[in-house]
């Protein structure tokens, strides 16, 4: 896995999580895939997941998979994160995006990344040249709320 703070980008391995999906009888069509409805929970939330059978891949986006086929859509109970397909494009490259990132762990990412949002205020401080008082009470929210 790899994910960035700012221009800096980490990499960690982490296990892929078996999701016990519970796959309901509700069908609706995305980017014209006949897609069905699945409901599970994967590191503190629950997520709903449409997927399609017509591409017979058992993946989808961030760390989602173990469905029938393709997720397309995945949308967490809060409404706080949605990932939807839009299309499909062909690159006959396949690229690093990022190149290689300091090694790390799942834990210390999430705990680094928790940290700098902590310390917004002071960066903005920093960046701006000034000397401002920040009263942040919105707390961070993050994908996984299990660390």
């Amino acid at each position: 896995m790899k994910e960035s703070i700012q221009s800096e980008v980490f990499e960690y391995t982490t296990p892929i999580c078996d999701i016990t999906w519970t796959v309901t009888d509700s069908v609706r069509e995305i980017c014209g895939y006949s897609c069905f409805k699945a409901i599970g929970e994967y590191h503190g939330r629950t997520w709903e997941a449409w997927f399609t059978p017509e591409i017979p891949f058992s993946d989808g986006p961030w760390q989602l998979t173990g469905l029938p086929g393709l997720i397309v859509k995945a949308e967490d109970k809060e409404q706080l994160f949605c990932f939807t397909l839009k299309g499909f494009n062909y690159s006959p490259v396949r690229s690093d995006w990022a190149g290689k990132g300091k090694k790390t762990t799942r834990q210390g990412f999430l705990k680094l990344k928790k940290k700098d949002f902590q310390n917004s205020g002071a960066m903005a401080n920093a960046l701006l040249g000034t000397n401002g008082t920040f009263d942040i009470k919105k707390k961070a929210v993050f994908l996984e709320t299990d660390f």
